[in-house]
């Protein structure tokens, strides 16, 4: 894995670790990278990334992940995510698939034996 790469993952890594707690900041996420705020920055730039870009695809991985494989509610995979509100989540979720996560669970919950049978 190239240098950009595993910084994308590390960063990645840390934006799951402090979304639940509701800290998700550069700032925080840079402090226990142990990077310069701004380096940071330009690393994430380098890439054609930014933070915001960053958080946001760990929330809709994260989401489609707890959505198939737990039974959390929307609210709670709402907090999980670092979201203050139930309906900035649906909002969200929206906006990346196109219906609501309740929708999008079902879906996934009638194509996940599907995908199981296609691996065997």
């Amino acid at each position: 894995m190239e240098a950009s790469a595993a910084l994308v993952h590390q960063v990645h890594v840390q934006i799951l670790a402090f979304l639940p707690k509701h800290c998700c900041t550069l700032a925080n996420v840079a402090k226990s990278l142990e990077l310069n705020l701004r380096t940071l920055q330009r690393h994430l730039a380098a890439v054609e990334m930014n933070f915001e870009d960053c958080v946001d695809e760990v929330r809709r991985v994260q989401a489609e992940n707890l959505l198939c494989h737990s039974d959390l509610s929307a609210a709670e995979i709402a907090r999980l995510l670092g979201y203050v509100r139930a309906s900035s989540f649906d909002r969200a979720h929206r906006r990346w698939f196109s219906m609501t996560p309740l929708e999008h669970r079902d879906r996934l919950k009638e194509a996940w034996p599907l995908m199981v049978e296609e691996t065997v």
